[in-house]
């Protein structure tokens, strides 16, 4: 079950602080994940560094000025 009851609904950061962002084989930045707190931001970067072909893994503080921080883990 979800929390609306199995109706459609919107699925993204639910205003989490941290986005980790990834770069693809074709040079797009993607979207990997948000988290709560720093370390687990951290975590999914260095999956991203095991992964054979994403690139370059940032952190983005989406707090620290109001336009967010991007930063390498």
């Amino acid at each position: 079950m979800t929390h609306s009851g199995g109706k459609p609904h919107a699925v993204g950061d639910r205003g989490q602080r941290y986005e980790v962002t990834y770069m693809d084989p074709g040079g797009k930045r993607c979207v990997f994940g948000w988290s709560e707190t720093w370390v687990g931001a951290d975590d999914m970067v260095k999956s991203i560094d095991l992964h054979p072909v994403w690139e370059d893994g940032l952190i983005r503080d989406r707090n620290a000025d109001g336009k967010g921080h991007a930063t390498n883990g």
